[in-house]
């Protein structure tokens, strides 16, 4: 898989929670975590109107990160799975740029998000 699993993430909210729900500081930290991501998947992803690369771009919740591309209301680019994934059948090979970025970010970002984990449990 490509995603990046954090024991204890749930217990870890919980306990926020109960000491004053401070979840916006996780939000913050997904979304910086996500956006470092994307800014690499941007250097990764095949151009050639620019379009698919201008479609990158981080989401962060105070429960998750993630980088997304393709559609939105702004810049719909629907072939982005068909460039990340391939399309066999039509010869199209799979470059996942998106995987390769967070191959590329992975160590970073779990040392940051670890960083970032104890700073907020020592406050508790």
């Amino acid at each position: 898989g490509a995603g990046v699993q954090v024991v204890g993430a749930r217990e870890l909210r919980k306990s926020m929670r109960a000491a004053g729900d401070q979840m916006q500081d996780l939000r913050s930290l997904h979304l910086r975590l996500a956006d470092d991501v994307a800014d690499t998947a941007r250097t990764l992803v095949p151009v050639r109107t620019g379009r698919l690369q201008r479609s990158i771009r981080g989401a962060g919740t105070k429960t998750f990160a993630a980088v997304r591309a393709g559609n939105n209301r702004a810049r719909g680019v629907p072939y982005a799975p068909v460039i990340h994934f391939g399309w066999a059948r039509r010869g199209i090979k799979p470059q996942p740029f998106l995987y390769e970025a967070l191959d590329e970010r992975r160590q970073e970002v779990i040392e940051i998000y670890n960083a970032e984990v104890r700073s907020l449990v020592k406050r508790f």
